[in-house]
């Protein structure tokens, strides 16, 4: 756990790093290349890791990745500082988010041989909470060493935690230990061959989504204010409800059909994001409209930080044999891609039609959620007992 808990903690601060980095040299025209090309990597990378972990083992294919990604951003360092082409930066950037160690899906892996059942979807929770985490800790981390490593040794030092993180994670007994099961026949799409991990797999790139165009709406709206501060209490406002909802439902034991849960979550959330919408038709108008509009944030944040928790704890039961780690590796690409798609539409949408339009548009995403669990959720229907978390 230490190791995938230090290895977590760069997640929130490689990206920035970099563009920091590229952009103080080069502008922030380039920069924003450069890590496009870094984040596209790490998407690459992400699905990749997970079925080859499957196949071979967690060790070789962590450390071959922790090789790569050292080499890959130690050359895209260098070149920065000899003012290299825009494509020699681009061909280093690629590798180094190719190369970031995979360690939260194997570690996922491992605790259905190292816990009960009934513990597995607490264990999901303090996951979810570490990446949570990272969004929180990282920059805060990247703002202590600025002074002291500058640009450059901040990004090797966010390659640095991954790689001891990753070190100390491979070296612990339950890793070694660990082996892949053996899969029954030939999968094309790997774990995606499974419609118990294509519908959660929907869902996670539908809580994705909706994050995405609440950060940029929150931005928005803040600046629609004439006061930036605003943007950052409405972050917090959200990110708060997140680790709240993330803990108290992890904690709980529920009964009762997981997808109907699921549905009853995003419900939840897509109401916020409209009570949220109306709030900032007026937020510009006083305190009272910023209030309303940050606590629809707080409740957005309540009802889809279940949802993560839900997902990485039913996907261990859907995934086909021989597939869990792709499983999970597949659920966690398809909700930072989301995210991604998320921020990049909700920046045109705020542009062109304001930020309560962008959040309205974050409800009828979890309105397509909604629809994919109504249709094809009873697949997730394992086990009728109770467990905790998602069961």
């Amino acid at each position: 756990m230490a190791g995938t808990a230090l290895a977590s903690l760069p997640i929130g601060f490689l990206s920035l790093s970099v563009l920091l980095l590229v952009g103080h040299s080069r502008g922030f025209g380039v920069a924003g290349v450069v890590v496009a090309g870094l984040t596209c990597g790490t998407g690459v990378g992400i699905a990749v890791q997970g079925r080859l972990i499957d196949r071979f083992g967690l060790t070789t294919v962590l450390l071959s990745a922790v090789a790569v990604q050292v080499g890959a951003a130690g050359c895209l360092v260098v070149s920065v500082w000899a003012s290299a082409p825009v494509g020699l930066m681009l061909l280093c950037a690629v590798p180094t988010g190719c190369g970031e160690p995979q360690v939260g899906a194997p570690m996922r892996a491992l605790w259905t041989v190292l816990l009960p059942a009934e513990e597995r979807d607490a264990a999901a929770a303090i996951s979810s909470l570490l990446l949570q985490l990272s969004a929180v800790v990282g920059p805060l981390l990247l703002a202590g060493l600025l002074p002291f490593a500058g640009r450059g040794g901040s990004v090797l030092a966010a390659v640095g935690m991954f790689a001891i993180g990753t070190f100390l994670l491979v070296s612990s007994r339950p890793a070694r230990r660990w082996h892949p099961p053996v899969a029954t026949g030939r999968r094309r799409v790997g774990a995606l061959e499974s419609a118990g991990v294509r519908v959660v797999t929907a869902i996670g790139a539908v809580q994705g989504g909706i994050g995405g165009l609440v950060q940029v709406a929150a931005a928005a709206a803040g600046a629609t204010s004439g006061d930036e501060d605003i943007a950052l209490v409405l972050y917090a406002a959200l990110a708060t409800g997140s680790l709240v909802g993330t803990l108290w439902y992890g904690a709980r034991t529920w009964r009762g059909a997981v997808d109907r849960r699921m549905v009853i979550q995003l419900g939840l959330a897509s109401l916020a994001l409209v009570a949220g919408s109306g709030s900032m038709v007026v937020v510009d108008r006083g305190g009272f409209a910023v209030a309303l509009l940050t606590v629809s944030l707080v409740a957005v944040g309540l009802a889809t930080g279940p949802v993560g928790v839900t997902a990485y704890a039913v996907v261990e039961r859907v995934a086909p044999e021989g597939s869990m780690v792709a499983a999970f590796t597949t659920l966690t690409a398809a909700g930072l891609t989301s995210m991604a798609l998320g921020t990049a539409a909700a920046g045109v949408v705020c542009d062109q039609a304001g930020p309560a339009v962008t959040l309205l548009l974050a409800s009828g995403v979890g309105l397509i959620g909604i629809t994919v669990l109504a249709v094809s959720g009873a697949g997730l229907r394992l086990d009728p007992s109770s467990h905790r978390g998602a069961r």
